[in-house]
């Protein structure tokens, strides 16, 4: 019998414009919810400190403690797995290409001082796109139970090497079947 994992109450933005915005949203509540508690912060105020409407917080997080959730998921999820590496990738990457995926596997480093090998953009670190060391474990569950909620936060936090990326548009988020005819 397989079992069937729940699904995020969030969603994932795919363009760059609206990762942003979910960063703001993650990177503002951690910060209200360290500051003041999670019970005494609103949704409205972690929009307007994050500098976007509450539509646009709800637009990703059907309510506060989906933006809880988010980090805390993908905590969840590396406890469940073996491998040494863990390759992190948003599901909506049409123009992934499994030659180039391969070929940064050559780039992951034997130092276990070094918890992840992402892209990395004029925005920041690309959070769903690289890989991460299983042993990177409690220092993100330690974040996490200090009230830490953002990847960028979190990766501050941790030694992360580069990945080589030639073509920037293999790393393109599709949000609509009119997205794919874009060159």
């Amino acid at each position: 019998m397989t079992e069937t994992l729940p699904r995020p109450r969030w969603r994932i933005p795919k363009q760059a414009r609206s990762r942003d915005r979910f960063d703001r949203i993650l990177d503002t509540a951690a910060e209200l919810f360290a500051d003041r508690g999670f019970d005494s912060v609103t949704a409205d105020e972690i929009a307007a400190q994050a500098d976007t409407s509450v539509g646009g917080l709800y637009r990703f997080f059907p309510d506060k403690l989906a933006v809880f959730e988010a980090l805390v998921g993908f905590a969840q999820g590396l406890a469940q797995v073996q491998a040494d590496w863990v390759l992190l990738l948003a599901c909506d990457l049409p123009r992934l290409q499994a030659d180039v995926i391969q070929a940064w596997r050559v780039h992951l480093p034997d130092d276990p001082a070094i918890a992840a090998v992402l892209h990395h953009s004029e925005k920041g670190w690309e959070p769903l796109c690289g890989f991460y060391r299983r042993s990177c474990l409690p220092a993100l569950e330690k974040y996490v139970a200090e009230g830490g909620r953002s990847f960028q936060g979190w990766l501050t936090t941790q030694t992360v090497l580069a990945l080589p990326l030639a073509a920037s548009g293999m790393l393109f988020n599709c949000n609509t079947p009119e997205d794919l005819v874009q060159p």
